[in-house]
């Protein structure tokens, strides 16, 4: 069984794991599907960017749980926002984006489950399901 190694924040800290996969993340974002990565900031730390960590991945199908974080700097410090992602490569290479279903809970879980591989979007579609079938009950 193939195990991660996970940084401080959860992300995956593998490069030589990543790489087939940041080959993924590049395809959709020379498509369009997400925004490119920048940084751009003054000798006072003005400014903004943007950039993406993986949380977990899926071999088949090629699916990759995201963090796209984008900061801005002021005078006052940096106000990062969080978004995730799922980025799956179906049938034919073709590439979807979707927003992460109980967003909230992705860094916990990666820190809780750790290092197996799929396992955090498992558990995140999981927690999904269950606010689902408690939404809807009278």
């Amino acid at each position: 069984m193939q195990t991660l190694d996970r940084g401080h924040y959860g992300e995956i800290d593998d490069e030589t794991l990543l790489r087939p996969y940041r080959s993924i993340l590049r395809r959709a974002i020379d498509k369009g599907l997400l925004d490119r990565e920048y940084a751009s900031f003054d000798r006072k730390w003005r400014g903004s960017a943007r950039n993406y960590d993986i949380y977990d991945i899926v071999k088949r199908p090629a699916t990759l749980l995201l963090q796209m974080r984008e900061t801005e700097g002021d005078k006052y410090g940096f106000h990062p926002k969080k978004t995730y992602l799922v980025l799956r490569r179906g049938v034919g290479g073709r590439l979807t984006v979707e927003d992460c279903p109980a967003s909230d809970q992705v860094v916990k879980v990666a820190k809780r489950l750790g290092n197996r591989p799929g396992a955090v979007l498992k558990d995140i579609e999981r927690i999904a399901a269950r606010r689902q079938r408690a939404d809807t009950r009278p």
